[in-house]
């Protein structure tokens, strides 16, 4: 996957150059190595002397308030409440003051976020002034660095709600924001203009039973020949598959 990480470095790096989001979905059937993708990209960038602000999100298939949990899972992280079953207003503006120095800032934001994090009291507010609030979080974030990342992963399983969130950030966001998307081909499928000019896509397809082979041997010292290529052959080309078997 040497292009495929190569592009995502070089879309950092235009990020960072130009201090503009970008969004790149990474797409790929399950087990084909979209997790994998990111976790390399996750290296470099941690190895790299740029100063990015990572955050990772996972969108869930079903449950009860799960519409923007990928998001309210990012935030939650960076705003230091992962261990908070529930989390309020009061706590959300506690931890803004570490991230936001304006203290108007601050309270515009604290009821805002805290309805993303499940606080219902916090308030009602339309859609567009919660988007335009979140955006803002995330553009102070990249104050005094060079990028915020936000990897969303499991996007096939995302509400309409937070793929317009997501388009709402690259398109009106003013920083050097990187959204990382991570989905099975059906998320294109359905949402083939997610981030519209500021969006390109990276496609992972299955391996090759030359570069399976190869995986398999690295993996497992003295692998015999013949289980090795039975495993390539079950496998198909899906990484997950022969890995875990």
């Amino acid at each position: 996957r040497d292009g495929e990480l190569a592009t995502l470095r070089n879309t950092l790096d235009a990020v960072i150059e130009q201090r503009r989001p970008k969004l790149v979905v990474v797409s790929g059937d399950a087990g084909v190595g979209k997790s994998r993708l990111a976790d390399e990209f996750a290296a470099v960038v941690d190895s790299s002397p740029a100063r990015v602000a990572w955050h990772h999100g996972r969108c869930l298939a079903y449950g009860d308030g799960v519409a923007m949990w990928a998001l309210a899972e990012a935030v939650r992280s960076r705003l230091g409440l992962v261990e908070r079953d529930t989390v309020t207003a009061d706590d959300v503006g506690s931890a803004l003051v570490e991230h936001v120095v304006d203290v108007d800032q601050r309270e515009r934001l604290r009821p805002r976020l805290a309805v993303l994090l499940g606080d219902r009291t916090a308030g009602d507010f339309p859609g567009e002034d919660l988007f335009a609030a979140w955006t803002d979080f995330f553009e102070l974030l990249a104050v005094g660095r060079d990028a915020v990342v936000l990897v969303v992963e499991d996007a096939e399983n995302a509400d309409r709600g937070l793929l317009a969130f997501l388009d709402h950030l690259v398109t009106t966001a003013t920083a050097p924001l990187f959204v990382l998307v991570l989905a099975r081909p059906e998320l294109l499928a359905a949402h083939g203009d997610l981030g519209g000019d500021a969006a390109r896509t990276v496609t992972l397809e299955r391996l090759s039973d030359g570069d399976m082979a190869e995986m398999m041997s690295r993996l497992v010292a003295n692998l015999p020949e013949q289980a090795r290529d039975h495993l390539v052959t079950r496998a198909g080309g899906v990484p997950l598959f022969a890995v875990e078997t």
